[in-house]
């Protein structure tokens, strides 16, 4: 088409100047986009990672499975906000509450188990020599186990907690753009036109 041809929209200054306030009144909610969809990649990564290694362990295939469906609705949210869709926030804000959970009961459920000798507690052997010589180490297994599984409790209340609380507050900033935003720019978004 020609720059002429009656068939090409032409946009006012009016238009431009309002397309502009939305780019940058739209900032906040491509940030979110990003993170979710960031989020979204990596949660499937783990997800698929674990089902591969431990293909044999049903604990693996149900943490992988789990990883893997919450790493579906991340990317499925991200794609409805970046359609400005009011309900993905509450959609992703749930996500991680989810994951959340689920981290917060593989965590104390490994602890326990560690603790009372099920997974990393004291060393058992047979040998008198190799005992001995594990003898310094032999709390060590409990250690580990609670600075690991008690990192994980943090990242859970402070990473997903955090990252809820995130999407929680770009609800406001959502409904401030659709309301002041221009009706033709909504509807070029909501086809998943980008500005």
């Amino acid at each position: 088409m020609q720059p002429g041809d009656a068939t090409s929209p032409q946009l006012s200054e009016e238009n431009l100047r309002q397309l502009a306030a939305a780019r940058v009144g739209q900032r906040k909610i491509n940030r979110a986009v990003s993170i979710a969809r960031f989020d979204g990649w990596t949660l499937g990564f783990f997800g698929g990672f674990t089902l591969l290694l431990g293909f044999t362990d049903i604990s693996c295939i149900l943490i992988g499975s789990a990883l893997c469906v919450i790493a579906f609705v991340e990317l499925k949210g991200a794609n409805k906000l970046s359609k400005l869709d009011p309900a993905s926030l509450r959609m992703l804000m749930y996500n991680q509450l989810v994951l959340a959970g689920l981290l917060l009961i593989y965590s104390v459920w490994s602890l326990h188990a560690g603790l009372s000798g099920g997974q990393l507690g004291d060393l058992n052997v047979d040998d008198p020599q190799v005992a001995q010589a594990l003898a310094p180490y032999a709390g060590l297994g409990g250690a580990i186990n609670v600075i690991l599984y008690g990192g994980l409790i943090l990242v859970a209340i402070f990473g997903q907690g955090g990252l809820a609380f995130y999407y929680f507050t770009r609800q406001r900033a959502l409904r401030n753009y659709v309301e002041t935003t221009p009706k033709w720019i909504l509807d070029m978004q909501a086809a998943g036109i980008k500005l």
